[in-house]
């Protein structure tokens, strides 16, 4: 009877465990591609290609009201966004790669797919990407830095 429950507790090891990211992979799968090639005057069809001073920032628009904006983005490795502000509250929720995010009087930190931060009106912050990375930005009220 113990062979018997050791050989069950070992297959229930062996089972696959459940992804936690599986239910965000499913939000984000259907998501339109960047269409990179076609978006070269830095416009095309709610896409954005932002002017960066090193790597590559772009963004597609998922939700552009005067209360709200969302937006999926793509910042290669390279990428950084010097300290700044903005006048809205922001969400960010990565669902690929990574960021290293500093927020005024905290420390650097990174994130990872499935994780979140909320940036608070007029909070200076900083980002850079060591890795290519895809996340989901909110802005409350509308930012007019996102794509339309």
């Amino acid at each position: 009877m113990r062979q018997q429950n050791k050989q069950e507790d070992k297959q229930q090891d062996e089972q696959p465990k459940a992804d936690p990211l599986c239910h965000l992979r499913k939000l984000t799968s259907d998501l339109p591609p960047f269409p990179i090639e076609e978006a070269k005057d830095g416009h095309m069809n709610g896409c954005k290609i932002h002017k960066m001073t090193c790597g590559t920032s772009i963004s597609w628009s998922l939700l552009s009201q005067p209360g709200i904006s969302c937006a999926r983005w793509y910042n290669s490795n390279g990428t950084e966004f010097p300290v700044h502000v903005h006048e809205q509250r922001e969400w960010l929720v990565v669902y690929k790669g990574s960021v290293f995010m500093t927020i005024e009087g905290q420390d650097e930190v990174r994130l990872l797919p499935g994780m979140s931060v909320t940036i608070s009106p007029n909070t200076k912050h900083s980002c850079r990407f060591v890795e290519d990375c895809w996340y989901l930005a909110i802005t409350v009220p509308k930012s007019e830095d996102f794509p339309a």
